[in-house]
């Protein structure tokens, strides 16, 4: 993972954190299956780690074939943009040349770029002519509201998913 070098961390605790990672995408399914439903939790005290965690999974579930994976991130505007920042800081979506991420933070069904960009890309993947490098893998941060969520899976609604890996 290129994010583990780009973290610095010491060697013993990258592994741990591979191991660690590793050991939970392996719950959540294997993205050649049709349908897999599995809810998952991430949860600790502040500063425990749980950013790195779920970081490190995005990036796992993206070179593992996920190509959609959605953050439920947080009750306040701050802890979302704060997630959202992190996120998009530690995958380096903004400063990297390849452009392998489209991130969208608390997407609305009425955006109607969003809903043309997140298509484009998933036509993209269905597509044997693109090139695999460059395939984008979509990440959406929401935040856990009651106006939010909704938003989010009435965009998702208006999206053909099928066949497509989500975490």
């Amino acid at each position: 993972l290129a994010l583990l070098n780009y973290l610095g961390l010491p060697q013993s605790s990258q592994q741990t954190l591979i191991d660690e990672t590793t050991e939970i995408l392996s719950q959540c399914g294997n993205t050649s299956q049709t349908t897999f439903s599995e809810i998952g939790l991430v949860f600790g005290y502040v500063q425990s780690g749980k950013t790195m965690s779920f970081t490190t999974l995005t990036a796992l579930a993206k070179d593992n074939g996920y190509r959609m994976i959605i953050i439920i991130a947080g009750i306040s505007t701050n802890l979302v943009a704060q997630s959202f920042t992190r996120l998009e800081k530690d995958l380096r979506i903004d400063d990297r040349n390849d452009m392998q991420w489209l991130s969208f933070r608390n997407p609305k069904r009425s955006e109607t770029t969003t809903r043309s960009q997140i298509e484009s890309a998933l036509r993209n993947w269905n597509d044997p002519t693109y090139p695999p490098e460059d395939q984008q893998t979509i990440l959406i941060t929401v935040m856990k509201q009651k106006d939010h969520l909704p938003n989010l899976r009435e965009l998702l609604e208006t999206v053909n998913l099928n066949g497509v890996p989500v975490l």
